[in-house]
């Protein structure tokens, strides 16, 4: 099975618009000339640390969703709320 964070983060940049991909690559390459390193070594790692921030970002986001909606509701979150929310975020990307 692929590694998701590697396999949303390449999902996305086929589907994103080509433009915004490209202002997404040179921000990238300007930050680490910024930072004063290789762009030919560090562009991967910049890549993949990328997406692996994106994936938790969207936990986080999941997470948010989830509790806000139990809130609102004025629900205590139980553990079958808890694995429904877990199994609806976690099929997709395995």
């Amino acid at each position: 099975m692929p590694f998701v964070p590697f396999a949303l983060f390449d999902w996305i940049a086929r589907v994103l618009p080509g433009p915004i991909v490209t202002f997404g690559i040179d921000l990238m390459i300007d930050g680490l000339r910024l930072v004063g390193l290789s762009v030919a070594a560090a562009a991967k790692t910049g890549e993949q640390a990328t997406a692996i921030s994106l994936l938790l970002l969207i936990g986080v986001g999941g997470g948010v969703l989830f509790f806000g909606i139990a809130k609102a509701r004025s629900a205590q979150p139980g553990i079958t709320s808890g694995l429904a929310a877990g199994t609806l975020f976690g099929l997709p990307m395995a």
